[in-house]
């Protein structure tokens, strides 16, 4: 379940992705809906295993940045994007 501490973590990671999007080279807004969407595996699942049930539900409607939402939380992953990067950078600040 998404708790209002979540809920006001959300937000700010959304916030900060749109405003260094640009910077990167990323879509303002495709960086805030990733931000918002990042954790909505808890809403469906544990914390150990939020990015795997958030994969799999943005994953069944074919997101664009699935991958982004499974490997957030996984600092040597094997997979890369400048996208990860951000979601990495906005999660952690």
């Amino acid at each position: 379940m998404i708790d209002n501490d979540r809920l006001k973590h959300i937000f700010e990671v959304a916030k900060l992705m749109k405003e260094k999007a640009e910077i990167v080279g990323l879509d303002k807004e495709e960086m805030f809906t990733l931000g918002m969407l990042h954790d909505i595996g808890y809403e469906f699942g544990e914390n150990n295993d939020h990015n795997f049930v958030g994969f799999q539900i943005l994953d069944k409607q074919n997101y664009k940045y699935a991958k982004e939402v499974l490997y957030h939380g996984k600092p040597n992953s094997e997979y890369q994007s400048l996208a990860l990067d951000l979601l990495k950078f906005a999660d952690m600040h």
